[in-house]
């Protein structure tokens, strides 16, 4: 039987898919705009909205209400700085960055079947149409996954 996890890992858990729905619902209004359409952001964004359940689905309601709050404003915290300085694919890349880094560090572990993994691999599809960018948003990126995860790590996750 799997002991219960802190809250403190289950907003981990949940920050990264709040970050990319977040990133994703901002592509899908701009589209939206545009008068464009995205069935590949719509399952992005299910399977997103699955992964954020997922962690609080065997949860007193109480406990959730809580965690939700919480991973919210962590979120909103930690990521404000990159959202109110760069636009959406470099949100994306330094996003990108940090969830290979947290992986790579064996922080986290993103399982091949999950739906956060599932939501990635589409996102990885979609945002090549900017790919040609990405030198210029590399070293942006890279500094600012650097920022995010201090900025994370002073909130006390993925320490």
């Amino acid at each position: 039987m799997n002991a219960p996890s802190s809250d403190r890992r289950i907003v981990e858990q949940m920050v990264l898919p709040a970050a990319l729905n977040a990133i994703v619902s901002v592509m899908r209004k701009q589209l939206a705009l545009d008068n464009g359409m995205s069935p590949e952001l719509d399952r992005v964004q299910i399977l997103l909205n699955h992964a954020l359940k997922e962690p609080v689905e065997n949860l007193a309601p109480d406990r959730v209400v809580k965690i939700v709050r919480r991973s919210k404003r962590t979120t909103i915290e930690a990521l404000a700085p990159l959202f109110e300085n760069h636009p959406l694919a470099t949100q994306y890349l330094t996003m990108a960055y940090l969830v290979a880094e947290l992986s790579q560090d064996d922080v986290i572990r993103v399982g091949a079947a999950s739906s956060f993994s599932e939501a990635w691999d589409i996102m990885v599809e979609v945002m090549e149409c900017v790919s040609d960018k990405l030198p210029e948003m590399d070293e942006i990126a890279t500094v600012e996954a650097k920022n995010l995860r201090c900025r994370l790590r002073a909130l006390g996750y993925f320490a």
